[in-house]
């Protein structure tokens, strides 16, 4: 247990120097994001007072404000007066340079609802809680479940308090009004009907003329194998002629020269699978392609023909009048 936390201790220090170098050349990103390393291995006043430092040089004075709270409360613990009144001093100085904001809002409130400055939630209530926020235009997010999210602005100057009261949130669905009962009109007299005519009754029929999908995805799929396929066939078939002319006319005749790694991927179990898989991807693409493209074509009043060759396959159209 001592060795882990001496561990602790030194990698805080590692990160410490890290974050002091940072400051010293004006990359106070940095500096920041090494004193938060720092403090997650060992959390020390001095620790949370650099990290004050860092933030003040960014602009970020109330985040500064509440680093410099986590170093004083630290510094009483430990009993060191001299850092504690350091720390006290700080956080008087920053709370001198921020702006101050409390949000009320008329009841009732919604269920949920929340009021959002910078990443930071703001309490709301009848009596407004002043929370620090950095001087200048402040921007609040005001919202609720089910309801339309509204965006405030407010003035802020350093060492000023601001009290701002929310409007009513608007629900996100307004049920529609019910349209009034308009009375129909009185049923006109029956018209005779030409007897003659009773037979003659029009029968029509919905008529769905969307494409399935289904069969022209399994058309492209087997007509992809094909190609696929093919192409994989005829790179083994360039490989197994030059190794017959290899044996036969030796490797120094041929461009580029037949190495020993050709002649052994030729020879493998591997190469015969590949040419034995190539085979039967040509042979079920064909097969796909065809029952795709004719089951797309069947599904509208259209005659499809198709017909497939060793070299690829073809599908030819024609419109049924």
């Amino acid at each position: 247990m001592q060795t882990l936390l001496l561990v602790m201790v030194l990698a805080a220090s590692v990160e410490e120097q890290a974050a002091r170098d940072a400051m010293k050349s004006g990359r106070y990103t940095q500096a920041v994001e090494a004193w938060e390393r720092a403090l997650s291995r060992s959390a020390t006043p001095e620790l949370w007072l650099g990290l004050a430092e860092a933030r003040e040089a960014q602009g970020r004075l109330v985040l500064a404000l509440y680093a410099s709270q986590e170093a004083a409360q630290l510094a009483k613990r430990s009993g060191s007066a001299r850092l504690e009144s350091d720390c006290r001093a700080r956080v008087a100085s920053l709370k001198a340079r921020v702006g101050f904001l409390g949000l009320r809002s008329s009841p009732p409130i919604p269920a949920g609802a929340t009021a959002e400055v910078a990443g930071e939630l703001i309490p709301i209530g009848a009596v407004p809680v002043s929370t620090p926020v950095d001087p200048g235009e402040v921007f609040i997010a005001w919202r609720a479940p089910g309801h339309i999210t509204s965006t405030l602005v407010a003035q802020v100057a350093k060492g000023t308090t601001v009290t701002l009261m929310l409007p009513p949130l608007r629900p996100e669905k307004v049920e529609a009004a019910i349209p009034p009962v308009v009375p129909s009109a009185a049923p006109s007299a029956p018209q005779p009907v030409d007897a003659s005519q009773l037979g003659a009754v029009e029968t029509r029929k919905a008529v769905d003329t969307r494409k399935p999908l289904a069969p022209l995805l399994l058309g492209i799929s087997g007509l992809a194998v094909t190609v696929a396929s093919g192409a994989g066939l005829a790179v083994m078939l360039n490989q197994t002629a030059r190794f017959q002319q290899a044996r036969d006319q030796g490797s120094a005749s041929l461009s580029p020269p037949y190495t020993l790694a050709e002649e052994t991927w030729v020879k493998s179990a591997g190469f015969s699978a590949l040419y034995t898989a190539s085979l039967i991807g040509i042979v079920t693409g064909v097969l796909a392609s065809a029952a795709g493209f004719t089951w797309f074509g069947l599904s509208e009043p259209v005659a499809v023909s198709a017909w497939f060759t060793a070299g690829g396959a073809a599908v030819s159209w024609s419109t049924a009048w």
